[in-house]
């Protein structure tokens, strides 16, 4: 009776002791996606003209910085951007994200791998690339895990928005699922962001209104819903525009 006691008395401890790390994994991670530093004041000076994007409303954290390979090739053969790409991650910490794009991952080939823009789960949206550059944000046409859909984009003609947190273990956990997610999880406010940054885009470089795209439409190697909460909201609102005038 007493080792089944104990027994029992150690797989109450062992138990509490698992939700503790969790809720503290949880916690840490919401702390972290909402901190945010100023970036450096001179990146702004040192930006060309047009390398900063403007949107009423948002206050747009700067990060393009002025050494960072970002996209070569994309950058070498860029054209006029013709879509807006939307990207989601798991709950990293923004400036994590930011700076991951701004450096070379020699595990993937020695490229720089990010986006044009990032949006935190409390809407703020931060910079990381001029958009006199462009960055490896989906894989080129002739790529294998490409889809049928929107052949003629690739990096060099389209940008890239990531939801922070979009696909995020930590705030909707799933324990059996593909990569620990199921679904998109955005907030009110990084959906109203995001909206109001797609739109803004779209005019600043003439792009049709429906040209707007989920990650998960154009490659067989992302999870099919990456992008589309926000990508069907955009085009429903192609139609609500084109009705009324």
């Amino acid at each position: 009776m007493i080792r089944k006691v104990s027994t029992a008395l150690n797989l109450t401890i062992l138990i509490a002791a698992f939700i503790t790390l969790g809720c503290g994994i949880f916690l840490a991670g919401r702390a972290k996606l909402a901190a945010l530093p100023p970036p450096p004041s001179e990146w702004a000076g040192d930006a060309g003209a047009g390398d900063l994007f403007h949107l009423t409303g948002h206050d747009i954290a700067y990060w393009g910085n002025p050494d960072a390979p970002y996209g070569v090739t994309a950058t070498k053969r860029k054209e006029k951007p013709r879509a807006v790409i939307v990207h989601f991650t798991r709950a990293k910490p923004v400036l994590d994200m930011i700076k991951y794009g701004h450096t070379r991952d020699f595990s993937r080939g020695g490229g720089a791998f990010g986006y044009h823009f990032y949006i935190g789960r409390a809407g703020r949206i931060a910079q990381g690339a001029p958009l006199s550059k462009r960055t490896n944000h989906i894989k080129p046409t002739y790529r294998k895990q490409r889809t049928k859909t929107a052949r003629h984009l690739w990096s060099g003609n389209t940008i890239g928005i990531s939801l922070i947190g979009g696909c995020d273990p930590l705030m909707e956990f799933k324990l059996f699922s593909e990569w620990g997610c199921n679904g998109e999880y955005l907030t009110p406010a990084q959906t109203r962001a995001g909206l109001d940054l797609i739109r803004a885009i779209q005019e600043n470089f003439e792009i049709p209104c429906v040209e707007v795209y989920g990650h998960g439409e154009l490659q067989t190697d992302r999870l099919d819903f990456e992008g589309a909460t926000l990508t069907k909201m955009a085009r429903a609102s192609c139609a609500v525009v084109a009705s009324n005038s």
